[in-house]
Order: structure tokens, then sequence, then C-alpha cells
């Protein structure tokens, strides 16, 4: 079986009604994982293959099978089972307050800058949650912040603009 027929299966199981709710998300985010791990392992190898086109093509239908299935499927179903997954924007203002207050108390001490290009790239991050900033800095003008794995932080939103303007020198990256 070649990776893209075993990660169809994963996907198979994502969308498999049987499996409960939370296992099925938890196949998704393998998914989501294995082809992170794939590209950024063999990406250089799988480039330079003959079948480069065709595994291009095959894991790009994945994602965007995955995608559907997340939108579609899992979404609406954990909805149903009281788990929203809402924007920033839509909360109201005493939930947005507790939102700041909890990622700056559980997650922004955990937020520091690994690389910026006065680093050497081969000390970048892996796959992960990362954000690139633009900083004030004659030194270097772009660091990637990684969010460690260890931090369960939905709201990316609130990240960002936390790395945004934490002090008011640094900027979101466009």
């Amino acid at each position: 079986m070649d990776f893209c027929q075993f990660e169809r299966r994963v996907l198979d199981q994502a969308r498999d009604e049987r499996n409960p709710l939370l296992e099925r998300v938890k196949f998704l985010g393998i998914l989501g994982r294995n082809l992170d791990e794939f590209v950024m392992v063999r990406g250089r190898q799988w480039m330079a293959s003959p079948s480069a086109k065709r595994l291009t093509r095959k894991t790009h239908a994945l994602l965007r099978d995955g995608y559907r299935v997340l939108q579609r499927d899992l979404v609406p179903a954990l909805a149903g089972a009281g788990i929203h997954l809402v924007d920033f924007a839509s909360l109201t203002c005493e939930e947005r307050a507790d939102v700041d207050r909890r990622f700056t108390e559980t997650a922004l001490p955990f937020l520091t800058p690994v690389l910026s290009d006065a680093t050497p790239l081969g000390d970048a991050p892996g796959p992960g949650l990362n954000f690139a900033v633009v900083i004030d800095d004659p030194q270097a003008r772009l660091a990637i912040v990684r969010v460690p794995d260890r931090l369960a932080i939905a709201d990316t939103d609130r990240a960002a603009r936390t790395l945004s303007d934490p002090g008011g020198n640094l900027r979101l990256a466009p």
C-alpha cells in the first residue's frame, strides 16, 4: 500500500460515523500531521521523482477532501454535541476578555522567537503552529515564533493579535 492509499484509509476513518466523534476528529488530525511530515521529510526527494505530479495531485486531493470532511461533517457534528468553533470577532466583550486573560496567563509566557533572519535556516521549527513576525531590530527583520505543542491554543487570531503588538514593536508579517 502506498502512502496516499494509507492516508486515504485514515481519512475514511474520519468520515466513518460509526467511530466516536472525537476519534473522527483525531483521525483528521493524524492525516494532517502525516501529510506535513511527508512533505517536510520527503519533499525534496518527492519533487525530484518522475511521479511528482501524480503525488502532488493525490496529496492535494487528500487535503481538499480532509477540509471537506472537517467543514461538512465534523464541524456540524461537533456543534450538535455542544462543541462550537467560533471566530474571536463573534464573542461578546466578556468572552473576549476571558479569552485574552487565559491566553495571557497560559500561553503568552511560553511564546519565544526561535528563528530570525540572523539565524541559520537549519534551525527552523518543524511542523506545528508558527507565526512569522517582522521585528524592529537592526540585526534581524523577521522572527519565527513557535507555539509549543503542549499548549492547546485554538484561538490563533488572539495569538496573532498579541504577537502583532505586545509592546508596540511587533507586527504580523504579511
